[in-house]
């Protein structure tokens, strides 16, 4: 007599096995681990993405022939504005080209605006202009109150 726990057919020997709760248990285990594999190229894609768009946009040309313009307001620019001063540290009309860099470094103590552009006091604002355009508007650091940025 054959013993077995798997089913066997006394006519013709054949063996029919009903999986054991082991079995059941690792199939579960399989689709886990799948799951876990499939969590963790998620998560891996989430970390890759980021760091391959900062490296392209790091080592994305920015024209040979574009240019940085570069203002700083010292510290006290505000004070001496608010008593009447003359404070002129950007031009009331400024020329750039698409591509071009714009950096106001905000060193004084109150926020200054240069156009459409607000700088909060200690921090410095850059900008890229992507496309032609006019921008202009107030300006509380330069000639005469006004700003006027044409891009070609």
């Amino acid at each position: 007599m054959i013993e077995s726990s798997d089913n066997v057919s006394a006519a013709t020997g054949t063996a029919t096995a009903s999986p054991s709760p082991a079995a059941s248990r690792a199939g579960a285990g399989d689709r886990q681990g799948r799951s876990s594999k499939v969590g963790l190229f998620v998560v891996l894609g989430l970390l890759v993405v980021p760091v391959v768009v900062l490296l392209g946009a790091l080592a994305w040309p920015q024209g040979a022939d574009s240019t940085e313009f570069r203002y700083v307001v010292p510290l006290g620019s505000g004070s001496r504005a608010a008593q009447g001063q003359t404070v002129e540290i950007m031009p009331s009309e400024l020329q750039v080209e698409v591509g071009d860099h714009l950096v106001i470094e905000n060193q004084d103590i109150f926020p200054v605006t240069a156009g459409p552009f607000t700088v909060r006091a200690g921090e410095t604002f850059e900008y890229r202009f992507s496309e032609p355009g006019e921008l202009i508007g107030l300006c509380t650091v330069g000639e005469g109150g006004e700003i006027r940025i044409v891009v070609t």
